[in-house]
C-alpha cells in the first residue's frame, strides 16, 4: 500500500518520463504539471511542449467493495483503511503550429504511454529521490503498479472541460486514466497475539427450537416445562426475559424444566434456551453458539385480601372503603396495576416515583359502586392472578380440565 503522497508521486513521475520523452523530440520542448491558463492570463504551462494536468478522481471499480470491515464492535481498528481510486489526467500540447510542434510532441507522447503503460517501480525511486517533498513516499511498494489507459472524450465532453472547469482557449488535447492508486490510512490496528494452537470441533448446526411451555400460565415457584427440539448440549442455560441465565434442573432432547426464580416479575415473560459448546481448551468458558426462539409465558401473581382479613370467602366492605392486598411477587414501581372486580377495573393508588418495590397494594373502592358480591383478580403487565376452582366432589377432574366454577377471593360491596 502507499501513503497520502501517493497521488502526487504518480503525477511527478508521470511528469518526469514525459520530459525526458519530449526533449529528445523537439528543441527546447519540456513537460509540466499546472493548470491551463485561463484566457487572457498567463499560466504555468510551457510556450513549447505538453503539460499534465489531474482533473479528476473516481473510486476504483474493482477495489472499492475490496476493503473489510475496518472495526470492531468496540470501535477499535481491526484493519488498516484503505481507498483506492482513479486518476484522470488531460494531457496539453503547445508549440508553433506552423511547424506542427504540438502534433509531434503529440506523437511522442502516444508512443511512450502506449510502448509503456505502466510506471515502474525504479521510476518511482528515482523520481522521490529527487523531489524532496516526497521523500516519505512509499509509492514504488505498492502491490499494484499504476497503469495507463487513453480515455475516448467526446467533443461534448471536451468542450465542457475547456469551457466550464479552465475557462480557457482550447488546444491541442488528450485524456489518460491512471489506475489504480491505493491509498492507506496512517492508523494501526490492533492485531492480536498469535494462535499457539488450534483445537477445531466439528458439530452438527442444530438451532434448538421451542415448540410448547406448560403450565402456559405460572406462578413464583412452579416448575416450567419446556418442549422442542435439538434441545441438549454441553452447556444449557435458560434466561428469562433477556437476563442472567439458568441451567436447569433437568435436560433431554425434546424436554427441559426449570423452577420459576423468586426474583422473577408477574406479567407476561419471555422464555429462550441458550447453549454453548466447549471446545475443550481446558481455559475459559463454554462459548455461545445457539439460541432458541423466544416463547412468552404469563407469572401469575398470587394475592390474598388482608383488610378486611380473608381468603378464599366473601369479604364484606363498604362502597369508599379501602381494600388491601398482599401479592407475591413484589410490584415493581414501572408495573401496570389494576383490580378487577369481576370486569370492573379499579386503579392502584398513584405511588411514588422510584419507590421500592410492594408487597402490600391499597385500593379505593368508588363511591358509586353498585352493591353485591365480586371476584376479586390482580391484574399485572397483562397477567392476572387466578382465581381458587371448586372441588370436584367425585374426583374426575384432571388438572387440563377447565374448572366447573370458582369459590373466591370474594368481596361483598355494601352501602
Amino acid at each position: 500500500m502507499s501513503n497520502f503522497l501517493a497521488i502526487a508521486s504518480v503525477t511527478e513521475t508521470l511528469r518526469q518520463l514525459l520530459d525526458a520523452a519530449v526533449r529528445n523530440t523537439v528543441a527546447g520542448a519540456s513537460a509540466t504539471a499546472v493548470r491551463p491558463a485561463q484566457t487572457g492570463t498567463s499560466g504555468g504551462q510551457p510556450s513549447l511542449g505538453v503539460n499534465l494536468f489531474l482533473y479528476q478522481i473516481t473510486p476504483n471499480a474493482a477495489y472499492r467493495n475490496m476493503d473489510l470491515p475496518m472495526r470492531r464492535g468496540d470501535g477499535s481498528l481491526s484493519s488498516r483503511p484503505q481507498a483506492a481510486i482513479d486518476l484522470h489526467y488531460l494531457f496539453t500540447f503547445y508549440g508553433q503550429d506552423g511547424q506542427l510542434e504540438p502534433q509531434r510532441i503529440l506523437g511522442r507522447v502516444l508512443q511512450i504511454m502506449h510502448a509503456q503503460p505502466l510506471l515502474s517501480r525504479d521510476q518511482i525511486r528515482n523520481t522521490i529521490t529527487s523531489v524532496s517533498y516526497l521523500a516519505d513516499s512509499n509509492l514504488a511498494e505498492q502491490v499494484e503498479s499504476v497503469k495507463f489507459s487513453p480515455l475516448p472524450l467526446s467533443l461534448e465532453e471536451l468542450s465542457k472541460l475547456w469551457s466550464v472547469f479552465f475557462q480557457s482557449t482550447y488546444v491541442l488535447s488528450v485524456a489518460y486514466q491512471g489506475t489504480v492508486v491505493l491509498i492507506e490510512a496512517d492508523d494501526l490496528p490492533q492485531d492480536p497475539l498469535p494462535v499457539r494452537e488450534r483445537r477445531v470441533r466439528v458439530i452438527p448446526f442444530q438451532t434448538p427450537v421451542i415448540e410448547d411451555l406448560l403450565p402456559i400460565v405460572c406462578q413464583t415457584g412452579d416448575v416450567l416445562t419446556i418442549s422442542g427440539q435439538h434441545l441438549r448440549s454441553d452447556a444449557v442455560q435458560i434466561s428469562f426475559d433477556g437476563q442472567a441465565a439458568m441451567p436447569p434442573a433437568t435436560i433431554s432432547d425434546q424436554t427441559l424444566t426449570i423452577k420459576l426464580p423468586a426474583n422473577l416479575q408477574a406479567g407476561i415473560r419471555q422464555v429462550r434456551v441458550i447453549q454453548a459448546v466447549d471446545f475443550k481448551t481446558g481455559t475459559g468458558e463454554p462459548h455461545t453458539v445457539f439460541k432458541s426462539n423466544i416463547m412468552a409465558f404469563a407469572l401469575a401473581p398470587t394475592i390474598a385480601v388482608t383488610n378486611p382479613p380473608g381468603v378464599g370467602g366473601a369479604v364484606t366492605l363498604k362502597a369508599g372503603d379501602t381494600l388491601t392486598l398482599s401479592v407475591q411477587p413484589p410490584i415493581a414501581p414501572k408495573q401496570d396495576v389494576r383490580l378487577l372486580l369481576n370486569r370492573i377495573g379499579v386503579p392502584l393508588a398513584s405511588r411514588v416515583a422510584g419507590s421500592a418495590a410492594l408487597d402490600q397494594l391499597q385500593f379505593t373502592i368508588p363511591a358509586e359502586f353498585s352493591p353485591g358480591t365480586y371476584f376479586v383478580r390482580l391484574e399485572v403487565d397483562g397477567a392476572q392472578s387466578q382465581l381458587l376452582p371448586k372441588a370436584d366432589p367425585n374426583n374426575n377432574r384432571t388438572p387440563t380440565d377447565p374448572p366447573q366454577g370458582y369459590t373466591g377471593p370474594k368481596v361483598t360491596i355494601t352501602q
